[in-house]
């Protein structure tokens, strides 16, 4: 009897328009999943590679033999090359010990590398402020794209992850990453180390499984959009939507962001 009486309410339930099962999570776009795998795999570029060793009185450097080549990123973000007669190259700048990481910046092949901040700086202006800088992405006009969707959403990528290797202390608070597809938001909230021991608490992984995570690319006449979902630990889920030239050299007219999913983790460096 009693059996009975809750298969008719829930039977009434459901013509009323009420669902009877648990919300399920957005599936996986094939193409969203791809593009996942190129940010995983540019990520992991830098892993085996001797690190510099950081003091307070170690100078700034020129990139080591046995350092991470950022070259090499095109290994992976195959869309995209340098412009002839350039290449790709970093100075590895420490301040004082409690911020170190590479500044990226585009030379001649046939020129020397410069070895400090400051001797980039008499060439190429202030650059002294690598938070603030607007010459931290000068590099990137001399990428070039192939005109094709996937090499805008490479180039989006390379912009926001291409500096993000050998950071130390302060300069971890630059740690933002694409999120492209569900699995990898999953290996996210399971992977508490990169969280330095802290779970996101329900409510945000609740809402962040909600999201639309896939990459979005609009190629128009004269410029692309390219739509991407970032994470920060101190931020959370951010939208990111980039304007960008599409002719050579690109240069990105505008940047929008909307932050999605809010959440600060409870760590101050």
């Amino acid at each position: 009897m009693i059996r009975n009486i809750l298969i008719l309410i829930l039977t009434c339930f459901c013509i009323l328009g009420v669902s009877c099962t648990p919300a399920e999570k957005p599936s996986n776009d094939p193409l969203a999943t791809a593009r996942q795998a190129t940010v995983d795999a540019m990520r992991s570029l830098p892993s085996g590679y001797t690190v510099p060793n950081v003091s307070y009185d170690t100078p700034d450097s020129a990139r080591q033999e046995g350092w991470f080549d950022v070259n090499g990123y095109f290994s992976v973000l195959t869309h995209l090359s340098m412009q002839p007669g350039y290449t790709l190259d970093y100075i590895y700048h420490n301040i004082g010990g409690e911020d170190a990481h590479p500044f990226l910046y585009a030379r001649k092949i046939d020129s020397k590398p410069f070895n400090t901040l400051g001797e980039l700086a008499e060439t190429y202006g202030d650059v002294t402020n690598w938070y603030e800088s607007d010459h931290t992405y000068d590099y990137l006009a001399y990428v070039q794209t192939d005109n094709t969707e996937e090499s805008f959403f490479q180039y989006v990528t390379l912009r926001i992850m291409g500096g993000q290797f050998y950071l130390w202390w302060h300069a971890n608070y630059s740690d933002h990453i694409n999120i492209c597809d569900q699995t990898r938001l999953e290996a996210l909230f399971a992977d508490t180390g990169s969280l330095f021991d802290q779970k996101l608490p329900s409510e945000v992984r609740n809402a962040a499984r909600r999201l639309d995570l896939a990459p979005k690319v609009e190629i128009n006449e004269n410029t692309v959009t390219v739509r991407v979902v970032i994470f920060t630990k101190w931020g959370g889920f951010i939208e990111e939507t980039y304007t960008i030239t599409r002719t050579f050299p690109h240069l990105i007219e505008d940047i929008q962001t909307k932050t999605l999913v809010p959440w600060q983790i409870n760590l101050t460096f």
